[in-house]
């Protein structure tokens, strides 16, 4: 069934969703449920959910192969990569409406999903008993590989990856992927395992992009490695830090301007060319919305924003 945000929700990351109910969820009134929450790739955002139902966990509904849960499926607006907050609305309305087991919610992902999922689970870390990136990264790689950036130096990113080390991880990526380069899932996989997790992986030899085909509807092992997990959650703990209001203020690079403003505890970044970003605290200076920013005091410089893949703009 298509449904979407009410009007009084947080609306402005995307508002339409997808929940496909499973076979016996009205006989038995009682019973909680598990939670699949899906997110799709670039290629199936838009105005249009039909497009949802075209790939990974959202073909599986229409095949009739879905798994024993209430599977829910997002989709964001075309231009606008994965916000947490928007998979934070989405999930407190569907927890609303139906039984939902709180301690067996679960996320994955494919492509942007990948890198989505990541970034929801930064953002809330004690939301999901388990999360499955498919062909993603972390947060700003895809933008840094496509300017031909380096990466962010994985011991910069360590102290944001260990908000999820208690969390189960499976990562799968294919060996010959020619758009979401698989040194992208590997450097997750590293940083996850300096912190102290030890995430499942399947590296897929002579696949390209399509590791999600594989995952999803073939491997006989991921849906009972995603079910199995279970985690006490209570909305009310808190997931981020509070926000110096000292951080306020115009910072500059060559061409781009940005103005940070805190409001409720979180940062309101607007750019140069009018785009404005909503950004949750994490730890260390580091907020994310689609991708990670960093705002801290150089050494010699003032303060500072980085924004791996885009640049550092220096405050003044």
């Amino acid at each position: 069934m298509a449904a979407e945000l009410p009007p009084d929700a947080d609306r402005r990351f995307g508002r339409g969703y997808l929940v496909a109910l499973p076979v016996g969820y009205h006989a038995d009134v009682a019973r909680q449920w598990p939670l699949v929450l899906f997110l799709h790739g670039r290629g199936e955002w838009g105005e249009d959910l039909a497009l949802v139902r075209s790939q990974g966990i959202g073909a599986l509904v229409d095949a009739a192969r879905m798994p024993e849960a209430i599977v829910v499926a997002p989709q964001t607006p075309e231009g606008q990569y994965w916000h947490p907050l928007f998979v934070d609305a989405v999930l407190r309305k569907v927890e609303d409406a139906f039984r939902i087991d709180p301690t067996r919610r679960y996320l994955t992902g494919l492509s942007m999903g990948g890198f989505g999922t990541l970034a929801t689970a930064l953002a809330f870390p004690n939301r999901f008993a388990a999360i499955a990136p498919i062909c993603g990264g972390m947060p700003n790689d895809f933008v840094a590989a496509e300017r031909g950036v380096a990466f962010c130096d994985e011991d910069i990113l360590q102290p944001v990856v260990s908000r999820i080390r208690h969390l189960p991880v499976f990562i799968a990526h294919g060996e010959d992927d020619p758009l979401v380069p698989v040194e992208m899932s590997r450097r997750v996989v590293r940083l996850l395992e300096a912190s102290g997790n030890t995430p499942e992986q399947r590296w897929l030899d002579g696949v390209g992009h399509d590791a999600w085909t594989p995952i999803y509807f073939d491997e006989p092992a991921f849906f009972p490695w995603l079910m199995r997990h279970q985690r006490s959650v209570n909305f009310s703990e808190p997931e981020c830090h509070a926000v110096d209001t000292r951080l306020a203020g115009t910072y500059t690079m060559v061409g781009a301007r940005a103005e940070v403003s805190v409001v409720d505890g979180d940062v309101l970044l607007n750019w140069s060319n009018g785009r404005c970003d909503t950004l949750l605290p994490l730890d260390d200076g580091w907020f994310i919305g689609p991708g990670l920013v960093r705002i801290h005091c150089g050494p010699t410089n003032g303060m500072l924003l980085d924004i791996p893949g885009v640049g550092r703009f220096r405050r003044g």
